[in-house]
């Protein structure tokens, strides 16, 4: 947890436990039968596109689907909660590594999908306040 917190970089012993993550995660889901088929996509959520991700240095399609999904979720969700970025500059961000790290047609469905879904929420907002 305290890996987590830290500002500064990270020695390789604490590279290292933060790699081992996605295998702690699998085996807990793979203990709990409703959930023991999302194991997979936890395990790979790490793997990059471009075959540089761990923990077994997968690449493209044979990256499991659900992990290729994560992988983005996750991403965007750190970059905007942790990092402090805008929607907008971690969608940026998420276009910059398509095609290297994340799987260039999920960015583009993702993008596609937030830009829908905020127009949606603002035009609900816009129409409760107009009423």
């Amino acid at each position: 947890r305290q890996v987590l917190r830290k500002t500064d970089g990270l020695t390789a012993e604490e590279m290292n436990e933060l790699r081992g993550h996605p295998k702690v995660g699998a085996n807990l889901v793979g203990k709990i039968p409703e959930l023991a088929g999302c194991a997979k996509g936890i395990l790979h959520h790490h793997e990059h596109y471009d075959g540089g991700g761990y923990p077994d240095g997968l690449k493209g399609e044979k990256i499991p689907l659900e992990a290729r999904i994560i992988a983005v979720a996750d991403a965007f969700v750190n970059m905007t909660e942790r990092h402090g970025m805008t929607p907008k500059e971690a969608i940026d961000e998420l276009k910059r590594r398509a095609g290297k790290e994340f799987d260039p047609n999920l960015v583009e469905q993702f993008v596609t999908n937030y830009s829908v879904s905020t127009s949606s929420t603002r035009k609900e907002k816009k129409d409760t306040q107009s009423a």
